[in-house]
């Protein structure tokens, strides 16, 4: 016996062992073979939209190559975000750190702007002082955000030969880079410092901090220039890293604490839902809180 109903748009040839949805929209007809077996009773209406829509959504148009890509960017950044903001990945940091929790011999210090967010945390959970070390970027002609290499603030320049052959640079091009970068070093020291000396690191338990690298010529100049300073041990500490750029720090310093190597690696600022630019009043001001809170707890712990 075979009943036929209709509803909707959509008709309906049942049996008792077996049933085919026809659905029709527009000049178009697509057949869904159901799996189960169906009774004679009319099905609810909303079960048949919810069909209905399926059914539309198959028959659409393909999306364009446009729309291919802004979907495909879309997923990548959302597979992306591995950090709410820089202050999630300092207290995530923190955590791994805790056996430096107190150190009486222990340092932060933090690659302004952005990782001096992230090092504020470790402060706080480590209980540590919190100074930055000024390391700024030699950016490509052209193209600042390309780096040749790197100069710290104690003069040491690290540079990527391969990058500038690239460029045909020659000595006296690299030169005038450094002497531009020296003067915003310059600048900065006497803005977030306020008079104050950079810490001894001799001897020192350092613990070098920033919000992600890529390239590492920041990163790598700065342990380099750390290095010659003969701290007892350096701890590198990144929320976020490309693979290799990563094993390669791994080599340079005595400890490396990493939470992520995304596959792919598209840019730090990808792996952030919030990586609003630091600016220096609040680097400044990272610098002061930190230096309060450690100066509140020595006044308040036992004689």
């Amino acid at each position: 016996m075979v009943a036929h109903r209709s509803v909707g748009a959509v008709g309906y040839v049942l049996d008792r062992s077996r049933c085919h949805e026809w659905a029709h929209v527009g000049r178009e007809a697509y057949l869904v073979h159901l799996v189960h077996l169906c009774v004679a009773e009319e099905p609810d209406r909303s079960t048949h939209q919810a069909k209905q829509t399926n059914v539309t959504n198959e028959l659409k148009q393909p999306d364009t190559p446009d729309q291919r890509d802004a979907r495909d960017k879309s997923e990548r950044n959302r597979m992306s975000v591995v950090f709410q903001n820089r202050e999630e990945a300092g207290r995530r940091l923190a955590a791994e750190l805790m056996p430096y929790r107190e150190d009486p011999d222990g340092v932060i210090l933090a690659l302004p702007r952005g990782g001096v967010a992230v090092g504020y945390q470790l402060s706080l959970a480590l209980h540590l002082p919190l100074d930055v070390f000024i390391t700024r970027k030699l950016g490509a002609p052209g193209n600042q955000e390309y780096a040749l290499g790197a100069v710290g603030e104690t003069g040491t320049v690290y540079l990527n030969p391969t990058a500038v052959a690239e460029f045909c640079l020659s000595r006296a091009d690299v030169q005038e880079l450094v002497k531009t970068q020296q003067k915003e070093i310059a600048r900065r020291q006497k803005l977030y410092r306020q008079g104050r000396r950079m810490p001894t690191v001799t001897d020192r338990t350092v613990i070098l901090v920033d919000d992600g690298i890529a390239t590492g010529s920041t990163f790598f100049a700065s342990v380099e220039a750390i290095r010659h300073l003969k701290p007892k041990r350096l701890i590198g500490a990144i929320p976020v890293g490309p693979v290799d750029t990563i094993a390669a720090a791994r080599k340079q310093v005595d400890e490396m604490v990493v939470l992520a190597t995304p596959i792919p690696f598209w840019a730090v600022g990808n792996h952030y839902v919030d990586f609003t630019q630091v600016e220096d009043r609040d680097v400044v001001e990272y610098l002061n809180l930190a230096e309060e809170a450690l100066r509140e707890r020595t006044h308040s712990s036992p004689a």
